[in-house]
């Protein structure tokens, strides 16, 4: 535990932060023409996608060429990422695919965390707070359970204090850095919204005094304190 607190400019550190993420999420998927048997139905299921482009005959630079190979491109939005998974599980071994997110491209590897986090919120459909965490073990206030800062327990928020003077003083600067680590995995998520979590972020107290009514505080069988909001725990108690 520090022995001081680094103080925290909120427009400065906003700047920052929001600096790792893009605003406007888009995935495109890129691919040439293959002797694949799978091309022609690749093929057929791209020219339906509105945002299918023929980009250039890679070999001629023209799209006039008939014997010149053809590449194609498609721009999926955060909505359709489903839809992108379809014809990315078909071209993903292709030579000449190219996947980038917001322009940057990114590997196989990349592709399954977000394919693996995604498809789990999608499954649970009857739980919109998915993000912000489904069990005691992934709970956050944040809304993603990929900050690896939870409300309790495991690494939680409360772990970031100093007590000093009968007051509780909250690491938000290094709370904040440990969320920009952490979410580098996942910072090109399509529903990771960054402004919400930043939003959420500033909600966190300064400090917190013993008596403050809002919050429960205990201490557990480690010594370690345990914070807790009484909103919170009504939460909890009508999600588990």
């Amino acid at each position: 535990m520090p022995n001081a607190i680094e103080p925290y400019n909120e427009h400065d550190d906003r700047v920052v932060f929001l600096s790792k993420f893009f605003e406007n999420w888009q995935i495109s998927l890129e691919f040439a023409e293959s002797k694949s048997d799978h091309f022609k139905k690749v093929l057929r299921i791209a020219e339906s996608t509105p945002t299918f482009n023929r980009i250039i005959d890679i070999c001629s630079g023209s799209s006039d060429n008939n014997d010149a190979s053809r590449a194609f491109k498609l721009i999926f939005k955060a909505a359709e990422f489903l839809e992108f998974i379809k014809l990315y599980d078909i071209v993903k071994n292709w030579k000449s695919t190219v996947i980038r997110i917001c322009g940057e491209i990114v590997d196989r590897k990349t592709i399954g965390k977000l394919r693996r986090c995604y498809t789990d919120k999608v499954k649970m459909i009857n739980f919109p707070t998915y993000c912000y965490g489904v069990s005691p073990f992934t709970f956050n206030p944040f809304g993603c359970h990929r900050t690896k800062i939870h409300n309790m327990r495991y690494n939680a928020w409360y772990h970031y204090i100093i007590e000093k003077d009968g007051k509780i003083l909250i690491d938000k600067k290094r709370i904040l850095q440990e969320i920009i680590k952490n979410l580098q995995d996942y910072r090109l998520c399509p529903v990771l919204n960054p402004n919400e979590i930043f939003s959420n972020f500033l909600k966190l107290p300064c400090e917190i005094k013993h008596n403050d009514p809002q919050w429960i505080i205990s201490r557990g069988d480690d010594g370690m304190l345990i914070i807790e909001s009484r909103e919170e725990v009504e939460l909890r108690r009508i999600l588990i």
